[in-house]
């Protein structure tokens, strides 16, 4: 049975107004006017987002961090986080919205990193300077109007364009963060960790275990995690466990006492303890702040 049961999963077909084409991506202005028949907070399946907001207020809530809206913001969604937001009626921007087969085509596979990088408490940028935003405003007009061209050469224009907007995002992330674009051996081994976590967090897997199924040693895994990520292996385990018991304690009726069954807890007094030393909050506090 999974986990997110009660949090709707959205594919990006529910999000496309058109008849026919493409269903990998689309891009579209985002405003008032902007109707889908969605619950929140949601998922998305295996489709990314990029929210581009130029005017307007409001609250961007991606995993329990509340986002403000502002303008200038871009706003950054990874499949599988739940996320919910409450805008005012002014609100402006471009949104797009483009699954993993539409990313991963791309000739450099570590813009799926890239985004890695900016959903982990990261998921807004602020564009600062007049330049930046003069610029992205434009790119996103070009990718509107090939995707609405709908000829046989926009898909190809509307990727380039969706790599020209990555590029430049991490363009002004490495400004301040040398460390997010790494390529070689070391980031595809903590991709493919990553990768792990999110299949079997649920088993309750020690840092060993899951070195076991990378055929390495946990101390090369810890030492070459913490040079990418600034964090050892464990930490990234005990990240996503957290933000899944999190969305069960948020979003569903299950008692705590499932909730830690589900995860593999040997009982229930043990799982409020690590829910505490992560969170600072017991399970009840949690659920009750959050309801």
């Amino acid at each position: 049975m999974p986990l997110h049961q009660h949090i709707p999963v959205y594919g990006i077909e529910k999000f496309k107004n058109k008849t026919g084409g493409n269903s990998t991506y689309k891009v579209e202005v985002f405003d008032h006017n902007r109707h889908y028949k969605v619950e929140y907070p949601h998922r998305h399946d295996f489709f990314y987002e990029v929210l581009y907001i130029k005017k307007g207020s409001g609250t961007y809530h991606i995993d329990f961090h509340a986002h403000p809206i502002l303008p200038e913001t871009m706003f950054f969604v990874s499949p599988g986080q739940v996320h919910e937001i409450h805008y005012s009626d002014d609100i402006y921007g471009y949104i797009f919205l483009f699954t993993e087969e539409f990313l991963t085509i791309s000739v450099d596979e570590n813009y799926a990193t890239l985004f890695d990088s900016m959903t982990n408490k990261r998921a807004a940028l602020q564009l600062k300077t007049v330049e930046q935003q003069a610029k992205f405003e434009l790119i996103f007009k070009q990718a509107i109007a090939d995707y609405d061209l709908s000829d046989k050469f926009s898909e190809q224009v509307c990727r380039n364009i969706l790599c020209t907007i990555l590029l430049n995002c991490l363009r002004i992330y490495e400004t301040g963060n040398p460390v997010l674009h790494q390529k070689g051996k070391g980031a595809q081994l903590v991709k493919k960790f990553k990768k792990l976590i999110d299949e079997k967090y649920a088993d309750y897997l020690a840092v060993k275990d899951f070195a076991d199924l990378m055929a390495i040693t946990p101390t090369h895994l810890n030492e070459t995690v913490k040079q990418h990520t600034g964090m050892n292996a464990n930490s990234l385990i005990d990240n996503k466990l957290l933000v899944e018991i999190k969305r069960l304690l948020a979003y569903t009726d299950k008692n705590i006492s499932e909730i830690a069954f589900l995860f593999n807890f040997k009982d229930q007094s043990y799982f409020s303890r690590f829910f505490k030393s992560k969170s600072g909050f017991s399970p009840k506090e949690f659920r009750n702040l959050n309801k």
